[in-house]
């Protein structure tokens, strides 16, 4: 085909990220000779110039990487959150993270929290001194810290506005971890009590998870502080109320440990991955390079730049819709090429959409969980190996 190369202009594409790229500009070259015979120019003449041609391969190039990049976040950016967005990352659209699990244990953090079993919030343990024949306490100036400060005022900055969580009570709730040592619980209480060991001999040990013991260790304290405590407490707005009331002339000191409710984007320490990854817009995913790309991308480029380039073609015919001639008139199918594109463009769409989600890390981990179930239920049915005898 006739006319200038690639390289010869100065500008050839809109968007100029892919025009330094050797590949791309012979690609461009072949593919716009590929188009113009492909619309019968040899025939008839055909209203698209080569800059219009490269302008929709370019664009057709975005769409594939856009494509793929979205389905490639679709695995990653749990394994991405939090890390820095800007330059560090560039390249990462075609890289494999490691997982790392973090996403999992700050997920995980928020439910030992509410359970008690850790928590990334700071607390502090303060104290009420307790008054004979006194039931009702103020926790925002009657909890004091070490420095016999209002508590409150500890955990927050003067003026700030915000409210205390009580984490735990310490009201003087009956030891139960001897419940939870073996099965001779009634052995094993005297000897705690008495301050011997803390079993006898005849005693029985089990092997069993750790995680029973942490389970049966907190279904003994619930139980003790409902059925067999005398001492409990009710919160009532900014008080406590204890039961039952403090009989003593010097009664001792009610501790209690107390934090902050958390704030999702201010943490109680500095963490700069609450500046980082947080969703698909900020993710550090650049366009593919041309070069990149393997036969199977480049043959949707070129499908999807064919489509873009009959809808173009559509839409120039479109405003002549009949020339007249002399003793005839033409009509123009612009109409015709636009609806044939828009088809085409949305059925390369799908198929794209549809193999790429069939790709992703967590469909792969579900295909090859088939493929060992499948492997699984042909040996079964496959005959044991015949035995060797050595004599």
């Amino acid at each position: 085909m006739t006319g200038k190369a690639f390289t010869s202009f100065s500008s050839p594409t809109p968007y100029k990220l892919f025009d330094d790229q050797v590949e791309f500009q012979s690609e461009a070259d072949s593919f716009s000779d590929f188009l113009l015979l492909n619309f019968g120019s040899e025939v008839l003449s055909i209203e698209l110039g080569k800059k219009t041609i490269w302008a929709n391969l370019e664009h057709s190039v975005l769409e594939f990487s856009s494509l793929v990049n979205s389905y490639h976040a679709k695995s990653t950016l749990k394994d991405l959150l939090g890390l820095p967005t800007g330059s560090i990352l560039s390249g990462s659209e075609n890289r494999r993270p490691v997982p790392n699990g973090e996403w999992f244990h700050q997920q995980a953090e928020v439910y030992s929290d509410m359970i008690g079993q850790g928590t990334y919030q700071n607390s502090i343990t303060a104290s009420i001194t307790l008054e004979k024949s006194r039931q009702d306490y103020n926790l925002l100036t009657e909890l004091l810290d070490g420095n016999n400060n209002p508590a409150f005022n500890s955990l927050y900055t003067t003026g700030s506005r915000g409210r205390l969580r009580i984490l735990e009570v310490f009201h003087f709730d009956p030891d139960v971890s001897f419940l939870a040592l073996t099965a001779s619980p009634a052995i094993n209480y005297l000897s705690a009590e008495f301050n011997f060991e803390s079993f006898s001999r005849g005693t029985h040990f089990f092997s069993i998870p750790v995680a029973q013991d942490i389970l049966q260790m907190g279904l003994y304290k619930i139980a003790h502080k409902v059925r067999r405590s005398n001492f409990s407490y009710q919160l009532i707005g900014t008080k406590i109320r204890i039961f039952p009331a403090p009989t003593k002339d010097d009664p001792k000191k009610l501790w209690i440990r107390v934090a902050t409710v958390s704030q999702p984007l201010s943490p109680p320490f500095n963490d700069d991955t609450t500046y980082g990854v947080s969703n698909l817009s900020n993710l550090p995913f650049g366009e593919i390079k041309y070069s990149n790309i393997n036969s199977i991308g480049k043959q949707f480029i070129r499908k999807f730049a064919l489509a873009l380039c009959k809808e173009t073609l559509g839409h120039i015919r479109s405003k002549f819709k009949t020339i007249n001639l002399p003793g005839s008139s033409m009509e123009m199918d612009g109409s015709e090429l636009i609806a044939q594109a828009r088809e085409d463009k949305e059925k390369l769409r799908e198929e794209l959409k549809e193999l790429l989600e069939s790709l992703t890390y967590q469909n792969l981990m579900k295909m090859e969980a088939d493929r060992a179930q499948s492997l699984h239920d042909i040996l079964k049915y496959a005959a044991p190996p015949k035995p060797i005898l050595i004599f």
